[in-house]
């Protein structure tokens, strides 16, 4: 019962968010982290952003995510803040160096349902869908059975708890950061390392990054393992190791007035082998790319 409430809550929180599809909301930090502009604190930070673009969904029957609409929403206090369904407290150690504590609705079970918050502003799906037959098992070698995931049971959605730590020089930032179940669904885990790097050439600003992602075994193996869970024949089951998940992106954007600005972004994951040759899984990697105009309110 405690778990449905927060749910509720959680959802009435960022049902306008789109979590893990933070285009603007990255370009909008990577201005942040720049020494030349400061945060305004104790005020809402507003902004849209509006175009065409798509992040691919590496499931098999798992429609690719449409990006037409992207909010930005966050208020920072002195330590407190909110950021685009994330919630933390911030210490600032030094002028270079900060660390936070937060909570983050976790983002994998966007794939498995379109109604998760990640997809709130993504077109209704136009394609058929139903129930889909499994392929005959047969018990040859090496033979790949592909399983969608409209025929495994449910993934639950939960929430995140974690620790970060960002160290800034001037057009740098590097990041480390933990975080771990907090709704015990998984009793899993990721932690991270980031690396972005800023630009000014002219009127465009540039950022790229680079991160390392570990993901824990509890966490793959529950949204993408199969087991008894599933109901499926034994033959399919299937158990996902730990492992590394390499990403890069970059962002451009230039104004062309005080409120509104070009924006355009492409980032690729790549997935590791033991995620990669899930029955579940069609692709081994994730990609997601936008072009369109953002205006900040």
């Amino acid at each position: 019962m405690t778990k449905f409430f927060i749910g509720i809550a959680l959802y009435i929180m960022i049902a306008s968010i789109p979590i893990g599809n933070h285009i603007y909301a990255e370009e909008y930090a990577s201005v942040v982290a720049s020494d030349e502009v400061n945060v305004t604190t104790h005020e809402w930070q507003l902004g849209v952003a509006m175009g065409i673009g798509v992040k691919t969904n590496p499931l098999f029957d798992g429609d690719n995510i449409p990006l037409l609409l992207i909010p930005d929403i966050a208020w920072y206090g002195e330590a407190f803040y909110f950021d685009n369904g994330e919630l933390g407290y911030q210490l600032q150690l030094s002028k270079r160096m900060a660390i936070e504590g937060f909570v983050t609705p976790d983002t994998e079970r966007a794939f498995f349902s379109f109604r998760h918050p990640a997809n709130v502003f993504a077109l209704p799906n136009m394609s058929t869908s139903g129930l889909h037959e499994l392929p005959n098992i047969n018990d040859d070698e090496g033979t790949q059975f592909d399983v969608s995931k409209d025929d495994v049971a449910s993934r639950d959605w939960t929430m995140n708890a974690g620790l970060r730590i960002h160290y800034f020089l001037k057009q740098k930032e590097w990041q480390i950061a933990y975080q771990h179940d907090a709704l015990s669904v998984h009793n899993g885990g990721k932690f991270s390392l980031h690396y972005r790097q800023h630009w000014q050439i002219s009127e465009w600003k540039l950022s790229a990054n680079v991160d390392i992602i570990w993901k824990s075994s509890k966490l793959l193996d529950y949204y993408y393992g199969i087991d008894e869970r599933d109901g499926l024949d034994f033959r399919y089951h299937y158990n996902v190791d730990s492992g590394w998940q390499p990403r890069v992106g970059i962002t451009a954007s230039r104004p062309l007035s005080e409120n509104w600005a070009i924006l355009g972004m492409f980032s690729y994951q790549r997935l590791h082998a033991s995620l990669s040759d899930s029955p579940l899984i069609k692709d081994n990697n994730i990609r997601s790319a936008f072009l369109g105009v953002a205006y900040r309110f």
